[in-house]
């Protein structure tokens, strides 16, 4: 019996269909997580999240129960919220600051560093029990990039720079708006509950398309705060900036298109108010300042684009690039998808 096909992907027909069961089924969903996100790296959280030792966040990653923890020597640790004893969980708190974790169950108690340093009633079992030896787990690797943390589960897979490919530019381009080349994830979290898997979500945070007819009050509220928003001038064309889809490698990729909305940096929108030119000036001076060698830096080929010390752009990129560097191949989203 031949598997199941949920993809037509007919490149000289230009036709893409989705079955749509891909993005409700619980049977395709575990196959993703043994096949996927078993094997790859996953997001865990940034450097700015843990600021003081004892500093931790509880969160699922990949499906698993996880404590992101900076230890009292100032170490940042991933290990799964999960009691070596029973398997109950040992941090119930979302985030806080705590030098040490305790099993809901049994009190076996665990350092933030992941060591187990109290066992009740330890006298009873054998000399040869070694609590050196039953520290909370950790997924098999762990590595960050510019303060971003990742992990994956599986040991045998190439190392994170290699994994994100040509993403670190994006990467890079949030990163350095910071004179510092630091960044901090502000206060606040948006949940969604929706009757669908991953799939979903991703598919909608990149799809522009349903932007004028879902999110129209939105664009007259703009609109009407003075902010350009100049109706698209070629054929076929229903957004106000025309969009890209950039293959990044690996998987990864990202949307391209001209930002109205004033950010990330750099761009002085009405909804920003009078007073907020002269720091908005300054803030594109000080960039231009700092980033302009780089159009001068590294071989073509090597060179990373200084985009973002322009006219603002989604994804953090602007609209008027004074150093393309070399271009990752691009693909038009105006298309359509379908479910079969």
């Amino acid at each position: 019996m031949s598997a199941r096909s949920y993809i037509i992907d007919d490149h000289d027909k230009k036709t893409f269909l989705l079955d749509r069961e891909v993005l409700v089924s619980d049977e395709v969903l575990r196959q993703e997580m043994s096949r996927i996100f078993a094997r790859c790296w996953i997001y865990v959280g940034h450097d700015s999240e843990l600021k003081k030792p004892g500093d931790f966040r509880s969160r699922k990653v990949a499906g698993r129960p996880v404590i992101f923890v900076r230890d009292q020597a100032g170490e940042v640790h991933c290990l799964f919220n999960t009691c070596r004893h029973r398997g109950a969980i040992v941090c119930t708190q979302r985030d806080g600051n705590a030098r040490r974790f305790m099993c809901i169950y049994h009190g076996w108690t665990y350092g933030n560093d992941g060591s187990l340093t109290r066992v009740p009633g330890d006298d009873a079992y054998a000399e040869s029990f070694d609590k050196s030896a039953f520290g909370l787990k950790r997924p098999a690797r762990f590595e960050q990039y510019r303060g971003f943390w990742f992990m994956c589960l599986s040991q045998d897979v190439q190392p994170l720079a290699d994994y994100l490919g040509r993403a670190k530019d994006y990467i890079d381009l949030v990163v350095d708006q910071s004179p510092s080349g630091q960044m901090e994830i502000i206060a606040g979290v948006q949940e969604y509950d929706v009757a669908a898997n991953w799939k979903l979500m991703v598919e909608n945070s990149v799809d522009d398309y349903h932007l004028p007819s879902t999110h129209s009050t939105w664009l007259n509220f703009m609109a009407n705060s003075g902010v350009k928003i100049e109706p698209p001038k070629e054929a076929g064309l229903v957004l106000p900036t025309k969009g890209l889809a950039i293959e990044l490698g690996n998987g990864h990729f990202t949307t391209d298109n001209v930002n109205f909305r004033g950010r990330p940096v750099a761009k002085w929108i009405p909804l920003y108010g009078e007073a907020a030119k002269p720091e908005m000036d300054e803030i594109r001076r000080e960039l231009v300042a700092r980033l302009a060698d780089a159009e001068q830096g590294p071989p073509q080929g090597q060179r990373r684009s200084v985009r973002h010390a322009g006219e603002g752009r989604d994804q953090r990129q602007d609209g008027q690039c004074r150093s393309q560097a070399t271009q990752p191949r691009r693909r038009c989203v105006h298309g359509v998808t379908a479910a079969q």
